[in-house]
């Protein structure tokens, strides 16, 4: 068994329920709720939360460039989202690997692309951060043959739908982290200030891809779908190596795609 913590205070939140998904399919252990010392924490902006007992971080990142740090010194950190994130630790005088990497992104090697298409596609997938759903659903009508995509729905389900979609606008990080790592086209887009940190988050994952942070900004204003598709084709594609997160990670993984994918890069 291992113990592990995600992040529950939302809900049924996509992001923070992978955590343990992700852990099980890697491991084929079971996965159970845990603050304990020693305890893992592999996904989500929860480096900054207050943790009663030392913890060791595995792919996780801060939420916002300000936010206070509790006692991060008494912590373990073998890997984390982005550069931001290292860079906040570095200067709090904290040892941090220069390993990058969201575990959404082993996605594909855990679930192939292939078990969730269908012929139909939507032409459009719009999956907001859950604090932008009423301001996405409001300007639903605007974008023809859309399929309103609820990130706190079933995670199959999210999957499946970005999948099947040809182009996906999202607010929320790790709808952006899924379109990637299935090659989705995508774009990250601002419709707000609701959603906590800002931007911090989405740049720290871009940095971790090699790229700046790339997103239009619609807070206040109505998305308009040709500049969107026309900023999509300015999109780098993301940069990504797992073997280091996954050589990170600090249990035996039994999973054998991932191993295959290590010993893919050994070669």
């Amino acid at each position: 068994m291992i113990k592990s913590f995600w992040y529950t205070g939302d809900g049924n939140n996509f992001g923070d329920i992978l955590g343990p998904t992700i852990l099980h399919h890697l491991t084929q252990d079971q996965i159970s709720p845990s603050l304990d010392e020693g305890s893992l924490v592999s996904i989500g902006s929860i480096v900054n939360l207050n943790y009663p007992h030392p913890v060791v971080f595995w792919g996780s990142g801060i939420i916002s460039q300000d936010i206070e740090l509790y006692s991060p010194e008494r912590h373990k950190y073998l890997a984390v989202r982005g550069p931001k994130t290292r860079g906040r630790l570095l200067v709090l005088g904290i040892d941090c690997p220069e390993i990058y990497g969201d575990p959404a992104l082993l996605l594909p090697v855990l679930f192939h692309k292939e078990q969730f298409e269908n012929e139909e596609k939507n032409e459009i997938g719009l999956l907001p951060h859950w604090v932008d759903s009423q301001v996405f659903l409001e300007q639903q009508e605007n974008f023809e043959n859309s399929k309103f995509i609820d990130i706190r729905g079933n995670a199959d389900s999210i999957i499946k739908d970005v999948v099947n979609s040809n182009l996906v606008i999202t607010s929320t990080l790790h709808g952006l982290i899924l379109c990637e790592s299935y090659g989705v086209p995508c774009v990250y887009v601002r419709v707000g200030e609701k959603v906590m940190g800002g931007t911090f988050k989405y740049e720290d994952y871009f940095n971790s891809t090699n790229r700046d942070l790339y997103h239009l900004d619609y807070s206040n204003k109505q998305m308009n779908l040709k500049e969107i598709v026309d900023y999509q084709k300015t999109i780098p594609e993301p940069e990504i190596d797992l073997k280091p997160l996954i050589n990170a990670f600090p249990y035996k993984i039994l999973n054998n795609r991932v191993l295959e994918l290590v010993e893919e890069k050994d070669k």
